[in-house]
């Protein structure tokens, strides 16, 4: 079959305004594909009532994190973040808690009856609204990684609230995404995991209290928040296993919490979150008491600094952090620890003697590039991360297994077994001779939050009464801000703080889609899902025909007459 013949036969069926449409949902459903195979969409048993309704009915938005990423502009049109915000705007609330709720209630109690007589365009678009956020939202999370998974579900949450997600690099904000909520602005940091906690660098947390950036800088100069204020949204999977090879089998639920940390509850909550967080916030004595004189006689002159007091009571400031030595040297000194002590034991483990020389090298690499390229780099660090990536480029996760008799995380197991205790002996006899800056610390009086320490209620106490100018200097004064430790909040009281009780317990799931898909049966929704069935039937002929070369005609035709078919439908609803 000719592509003359082909155009003749799709005039026969189709007038030149509907040719247009057809070109357009012809183009829509193949930006959209996605295999049938891939998504295993379950077909249930025929209903001799009516109608039987399938997943694969309700429009599947592509997923991609970069498809789904902000939407430069305020374009319309057919990308993929526009086309998942218009299907979301239909999500009825200001904020996570209503609207998240508002899907629950859907689940739980269906749409109602269809409206009679009038308009029932509202109807179709808040029930096709809701089925498409729980199965894209299903799919997102259930047909993913962890990590992967992970940045589906932020991206699908910055759409659903407005917002626009945030870059990792250069962002110089540990937000991940922007929400509107209320008609603010507000800054999330978002967390999924299985097991709930919640942290990070301290330093990126604390300069977002000092000084929010500008489009949520209203939100956090609330009087609550003191000028700066990060809002945490931490979700849990509690899911049931799923059949092996069956991602779709997965189910269960996503229990949302939410917490803020601000410049006005930092002490409060880091003194009770755990040893991490209670030691990001230690504060140096001297510094604390010329503080708080500061701010009472009126914050005049320059502010207070931690640093160090000469025989005259002058201070200057502590010793830079590049004074930690020099990334070659050390490297090379680290690189003799390596050998004398986990080299041979990696020998012993059966890696030849070649391969260990060259993890010897990658490992010192990464430690070398660490101190010279990171403006945080602390030479007492070890770059875990980094550190993985350089042993499995020389040996492979899988060929570590054999070789430590693993079953899982043996790169993890060859860093801690060897590589640790070789640079912890590094650490002791090196580097704490040579950070002169992580000396001068060490060597400070410093009032610590721990709960066994007697200083403790009055160190949250005298954060408590400072003004919020203050407030910034001292959270910029912190050894944890000074030293660019990390803080980490474990999961009991991430949970506590989120008020014990999730605010959302969305169900995630194959089956919760089943389940509020066959809440909507009714003649309406027959003939919407009848135009969804025909699109893809046309997708599906179309498809085989181009494949095979045009040269079958009667599948052209087929498709041809579901596009019309579908058409027909569309314009129906558009009068």
């Amino acid at each position: 079959m000719t592509m003359d013949a082909f155009d003749k036969l799709v005039a026969k069926h189709f007038s030149k305004d509907s040719l247009q449409m057809l070109t357009e949902m012809v183009e829509k459903e193949f930006d959209g594909f996605v295999p049938k195979d891939l998504l295993e969409e379950g077909e249930e048993k025929k209903n001799p009532a009516g109608r039987t309704y399938t997943i694969h009915e309700i429009p599947l938005i592509p997923i991609s994190e970069l498809g789904w990423a902000n939407n430069e502009g305020g374009e319309e049109g057919g990308t993929q973040r526009s086309v998942l915000e218009n299907w979301l705007r239909a999500i009825d609330g200001k904020d996570f808690q209503e609207k998240l709720n508002n899907v629950i209630i859907r689940m739980k109690e269906g749409f109602g009856e269809v409206p009679k007589g009038g308009d029932i365009k509202d109807y179709i678009r808040e029930v096709m609204s809701y089925l498409v956020f729980l199965k894209t939202l299903t799919m997102a999370i259930t047909n993913f990684n962890p990590s992967a998974a992970g940045f589906n579900f932020e991206a699908f949450l910055s759409a659903l609230m407005s917002g626009e997600q945030i870059a990792a690099q250069g962002a110089k904000t540990i937000a991940d995404f922007t929400a509107q909520i209320h008609g603010e602005v507000v800054p999330v940091s978002l967390k999924l995991y299985t097991k709930l906690k919640v942290g990070g660098s301290f330093f990126d947390l604390s300069n977002d209290l000092i000084s929010p950036r500008e489009d949520w800088a209203s939100w956090a100069s609330k009087p609550e928040y003191e000028g700066g204020a990060m809002r945490y949204v931490v979700c849990e999977k509690k899911f049931e296993e799923e059949v092996k090879g069956d991602p779709l089998t997965r189910k269960g639920n996503v229990n949302f919490y939410q917490f803020d940390i601000s410049r006005a509850n930092l002490f409060e909550l880091f003194s009770i979150a755990g040893k991490d967080c209670q030691w990001a916030i230690t504060t140096e004595g001297v510094f604390k008491e010329r503080l708080a004189e500061w701010d009472r006689t009126g914050r005049q002159g320059d502010p207070p600094f931690v640093g160090l007091q000469d025989e005259e009571g002058n201070f200057t400031d502590l010793p830079a952090a590049s004074a930690k030595g020099d990334p070659n040297e050390l490297a090379d000194a680290f690189a003799e620890f390596l050998i004398s002590s986990a080299v041979p034991q990696w020998i012993e483990y059966g890696i030849p003697a070649k391969q260990a020389e060259a993890l010897m090298l990658n490992v010192r690499e990464v430690y070398e590039a660490y101190l010279e390229t990171s403006d945080e780099a602390k030479a007492g660090m070890l770059p875990t991360a980094a550190i993985n990536v350089a042993i499995d480029e020389i040996i492979p996760e899988q060929e570590l297994r054999v070789l430590l008799d693993k079953r899982s995380y043996a790169v993890s197991a060859l860093r801690k077994d060897t590589i640790l205790p070789a640079f912890i002996a590094f650490k002791e006899e090196i580097i704490n001779k040579a950070d002169v800056r992580g000396q001068a610390i060490a060597n400070l009086k410093w009032i610590y939050a721990d709960k066994k320490s007697e200083d403790a209620p009055e160190l949250v106490s005298w954060y408590g009464g400072l003004s919020p100018e203050a407030k910034a200097i001292a959270i910029a004064n912190t050894r944890g801000y000074l030293t660019h430790s990390g803080w980490e909040i474990p999961e009991k009281k991430a949970k506590a703080f989120g008020g014990t009780t999730p605010f959302a317990m969305l169900p995630i799931g194959a089956a919760f889609v089943q389940e509020l898909l066959n809440k909507v049966r009714n003649e309406v929704m027959d003939e919407v899902f009848q135009i969804f069935d025909q699109m893809a039937e046309m997708s599906r002929q179309l498809n085989m025909f181009f494949a095979k070369g045009l040269r079958q005609p009667k599948e052209a035709e087929a498709g041809a007459k579901a596009g019309e078919t579908a058409a027909k439908g569309a314009r129906e609803f558009a009068k």
